[in-house]
């Protein structure tokens, strides 16, 4: 008999999991955004997002000239990007909205002590982890 409920059990766990997974809106319509450092310092990029009514922020991404990284966007909406040099002087701050569609930045000089966001497009040779 406790053989018996244990599978059940498994089934109910899996096929919630299952359910859960093709049910999710946000994993389903996930959108990336991409930077590449193209100064001649390295930069930290990092993303913040409204989540209940508070600037949650994501995780910050060291940027050595000429090096990209992506993110996930998993919901869309209004994101704010700062770049920041290695003493965490803010050097560029975007508000932007994102979407289902890929994004993709440069980090380029824009006088002493700063930095513009320039959206451009992605290298061919660079890869999402989801494309790997």
């Amino acid at each position: 008999m406790r053989i018996v409920l244990r599978h059940v059990q498994a089934r109910q766990c899996m096929l919630a999991t299952v359910l859960g997974v093709l049910l999710a809106p946000g994993a389903v319509h996930a959108s990336w955004i991409g930077f590449r450092n193209d100064t001649d310092i390295p930069v930290v990029v990092q993303g913040a997002s409204v989540v209940n009514h508070r600037l949650r922020w994501g995780k910050p991404h060291l940027l050595y000239p000429g090096e990209l990284c992506w993110d996930c966007i998993v919901q869309a909406g209004k994101k704010q990007i700062v770049v920041c040099d290695a003493k965490k002087r803010v050097l560029a701050r975007l508000f932007l909205k994102c979407g289902t569609a890929d994004q993709f930045f440069s980090v380029q000089p824009d006088g002493p002590g700063q930095a513009k966001l320039t959206r451009t497009r992605p290298p061919a040779s660079s890869k999402k982890a989801s494309e790997r």
